[in-house]
């Protein structure tokens, strides 16, 4: 969809692969941003005023296809209620002229509602429920298991008109 020029309004990429990570940031946002990238693209960490985001997102582009912002390691368990009521309206309300990127590779939550072992999660969840109904992206980025890792192997050489064993592919 990316090569296309179809983007989703938010993205919410989150996992413990985060060389993938950031790697699909960078191609949404080298996708998004056709030019003058330091302009139409940028990049906060923890500490920001949200309705600075809600403002950028709604500037028109300069020269470009797209304005993107992303959002580093956001951590929304520690948003107080009138910050987390401004980011549901942004995800809720997406922009026609940008991206917005939720990008997490050290911060640590659980979109599963029953998942105790990882505490303050509410927030996150009201988030990625609000990015969802309005269409947003929500990719969860994990390493492979090595049952994964071995029938990607024996399906991709399949496809290629090779036959390998698992016992061969789960030495590779």
């Amino acid at each position: 969809k990316l090569k296309s020029g179809v983007y989703a309004p938010v993205y919410f990429l989150y996992g413990n692969e985060a060389y993938l990570i950031n790697h699909y940031t960078n191609l949404i946002v080298d996708s998004a941003v056709t030019a003058l990238p330091e302009i139409n693209l940028r990049s906060f960490d923890s500490d920001f005023d949200v309705n600075e985001i809600s403002s950028i997102l709604y500037q028109v582009p300069m020269l470009s296809q797209k304005k993107c912002v992303v959002l580093n390691d956001y951590d929304l368990s520690s948003v107080n209620a009138s910050d987390l009521e401004v980011i549901i309206d942004i995800v809720s309300n997406p922009s026609d002229v940008a991206v917005l990127i939720f990008k997490y590779t050290s911060v640590e939550f659980s979109l599963e509602k029953k998942n105790k072992s990882q505490k303050n999660n509410t927030n996150f969840v009201a988030v990625a429920k609000a990015l969802e109904k309005a269409g947003g992206i929500i990719a969860n980025i994990d390493h492979l298991t090595m049952g994964d890792t071995v029938k990607t192997i024996v399906s991709g050489a399949r496809r290629r008109g090779c036959d390998i064993s698992s016992e061969t592919a789960r030495y590779m």
